[in-house]
């Protein structure tokens, strides 16, 4: 496992973006936010025609030792999960932990998750809830938590595959809400 000179664990961030100039800066401030220091970012640009891809050059040319901006050849548009594999194949994280472009995290999720792998040795996903906040936009729309659709706990597999959202009834997890092993993500 890979590590930056610390005790602590290096957290690889995967964001993907796909014209976000209007959230993306928000989103990789709430990274530079966390009260977790030993990450790395990796932004991956799936063909932006917008302002965000020069957004995301500055945020790497500025945080040259901790932001890594990726696009696919020519600038390509090749979708979400190829910009998603693109960004896991240049992580050196012992951890991988996504973030979606039009999404914030609170300070301490990088610390919280990486607390429970510590906590629970055998775990190979960390997964959370989220909260959707629709009233940003509309004061009359009401926020909601939609939590994992499983009690807490630790879970041996096939249990969560088959118990959440779409082979089961439960509410899967919001894609900013995961942390994955990245061995385990890698051999997956």
């Amino acid at each position: 496992k890979v590590e930056l000179k610390s005790a602590e664990p290096l957290v690889s961030v995967v964001l993907c973006f796909y014209n976000e100039q209007a959230f993306l800066e928000e989103a990789i401030q709430s990274v530079l936010s966390q009260n977790y220091s030993n990450w790395e970012l990796l932004l991956v640009d799936d063909g932006s025609a917008d302002e965000s891809t020069q957004l995301a050059k500055d945020y790497a040319a500025e945080f040259p030792n901790r932001i890594t901006y990726l696009d696919h050849p020519y600038h390509q548009n090749c979708g979400l999960s190829a910009s998603r594999n693109a960004g896991i194949k240049k992580c050196r994280g012992s951890f991988v932990a996504f973030l979606d472009a039009d999404d914030v995290w609170l300070p301490g999720k990088l610390r919280f998750q990486v607390d429970l792998f510590r906590k629970h040795p055998g775990v190979t996903v960390v997964l959370e809830a989220s909260l959707y906040w629709n009233s940003w936009k509309d004061q009359k729309k009401t926020d909601s938590m939609t939590h994992v659709g499983v009690a807490e706990g630790v879970y041996k597999p096939p249990h969560l595959m088959l118990s959440l959202y779409p082979l089961g009834v439960g509410a899967a997890p919001c894609p900013s809400g995961m942390m994955v092993d990245r061995a385990v993500l890698r051999r997956c």
